[in-house]
Order: structure tokens, then sequence, then C-alpha cells
């Protein structure tokens, strides 16, 4: 049997620069970035190489974000 595309996983973790372990929601955006909610800490965007976090503090993110969606023109919303 022949699988022409395998699947590769890896874990994206504190030691990688998340600030916490626990994950509410993720979304891969159509340009390819990783977005992820942390619990109470705000969005981190993940590029295929290293973490960049976006703290509710720093950013003025609420920091109880619920849920994060890409509109049609790319734009990341979180609510």
């Amino acid at each position: 049997m022949h699988f022409p595309n395998p699947t590769h996983f890896f874990e994206i973790t504190e030691e990688e620069g998340l600030p916490a372990a626990q994950i509410l929601e993720g979304l891969q955006s159509s340009r390819g970035y990783i977005w992820i909610v942390s619990n109470n800490l705000g969005l981190s965007r993940f590029d295929g190489h290293q973490v960049k976090n976006y703290t509710a503090t720093a950013y003025g993110l609420n920091p109880n974000i619920k849920a994060i969606f890409e509109a049609p023109d790319s734009m990341i919303w979180t609510i």
C-alpha cells in the first residue's frame, strides 16, 4: 500500500514557548500560522519554527478568549 502524503505530527509545549500547557482552542490560518488560545493567558502564534506570545496585558487583549476565527480578508478575530 502506498501513502503519497505522510502525516507528520509534532508537539508544541511550554519548552517551545507556549505560555501554558492547557490549550483551549487552535486555528491554522490561510497564511499557515497556527494560532493557539491558552487558558487566561492570551494568544500565541506558531510559524513553524518559533512561538510568539500576545499576552493580554502587553497587547490589550481580553484575557478570557473563548474562540478564534479567520475572516474572509484573512484577519484573525477573537471573542
